[in-house]
């Protein structure tokens, strides 16, 4: 019986996996949508890149590498490698929707040797000791589920969150999270710890840079303490750029997106929030009130403060920081 008896006609025979995975990609994103880079860690930055499916043209994610509880804690102690957790939530944001991996990687053990392990994680472990290069152990891991972005870690070296907690020396994310007392500084040990190249080209090219929400002393900083991300983030504000979109302005800097900081009265802790500016407005006839102005284009459904026009809303409100 030959081959072709056996499986069928090439005509009936199934795409190839890697086929209908870029299809798949290429169908979620959209083709003049804007170039979003986000930073950041935890929860807080996986939400970001779920919400920029819905109008980026490219996403990239440069997360932190500073944990060291859990899962993640206990495969950086045993082979030094960069946490995986966070990076791992990030790439299941990104996932392909039709491919069995994306909920399989954050599959957790109930018992035994691997009580706590999260599958995706002992991949990335598993995929870094084949490559050699934890970095291109991610955009391997990328590729099996299909995701429609990129993720990088902040650090390609495993790295020690250091604070100073009013007066105090506290070391390690899950100590500084726990502490009780006002957290002073933040840095990183050690301090010199490179990116990949590949995350200082994505914020040189992006249109937007989004600081994602979450913790601000154990998500957001521990990346900013990363010399040449942070040097890269300072240079894009003041950056003039072209833009290919006809939506957007030509030669303007990106949009970069925080969270506001505040503390609550009695607390040592601050919170996040986003300040969600409004549309331009138009005095209305007779009356001498303000009303929205007009959409300037067709099929716009409201005010976008990301892409600041009238567009289809984009999932993700937030607006640059104050000068």
């Amino acid at each position: 019986m030959s081959n072709q008896e056996i499986h069928g006609s090439p005509s009936q025979a199934p795409a190839p996996a890697a086929t209908v995975g870029k299809a798949a990609v290429a169908a979620e994103l959209r083709p003049d949508g804007p170039a979003v880079v986000a930073l950041g860690g935890g929860h807080g930055l996986s939400v970001v890149l779920r919400a920029a499916r819905e109008y980026a043209g490219t996403i990239t994610g440069i997360v932190s590498v500073a944990d060291d509880g859990g899962s993640s804690g206990r495969l950086r102690r045993d082979f030094g490698v960069p946490a995986p957790g966070d990076l791992r939530r990030c790439l299941v944001a990104l996932a392909g929707s039709e491919t069995v991996w994306r909920d399989a990687f954050e599959h957790r053990f109930g018992g035994g040797e691997l009580g706590g392990h999260a599958l995706g994680n002992l991949v990335i472990v598993g995929l870094t000791e084949t490559l050699g290069d934890f970095t291109a152990a991610l955009q391997e891991a990328g590729r099996l589920l299909d995701a429609v972005g990129r993720v990088f870690p902040a650090t390609t070296d495993a790295v020690v969150l250091k604070a100073d907690v009013e007066g105090e020396a506290v070391e390690g994310q899950v100590a500084v999270q726990n502490s009780a007392g006002r957290i002073r500084r933040v840095e990183l040990v050690p301090s010199d710890a490179a990116p990949p190249a590949e995350a200082i080209a994505a914020i040189a090219t992006a249109d937007q840079v989004v600081l994602a929400p979450g913790s601000l002393y154990t998500s957001l900083l521990p990346v900013l303490c990363v010399r040449d991300l942070r040097a890269a983030v300072s240079a894009a504000r003041s950056r003039t750029c072209d833009r290919s979109s006809p939506r957007r302005p030509v030669s303007t800097p990106p949009t970069i997106c925080w969270p506001s900081r505040s503390t609550a009265p009695g607390s040592t802790r601050s919170s996040m929030s986003v300040t969600v500016p409004s549309p331009p407005t138009t005095p209305s006839s007779g009356t001498g009130a303000s009303s929205p102005s007009p959409p300037k284009w067709p099929g716009a459904t409201g005010w976008c403060t990301i892409r600041a026009d009238w567009r289809e809303r984009c999932g993700l409100c937030c607006s640059p920081p104050a000068a």
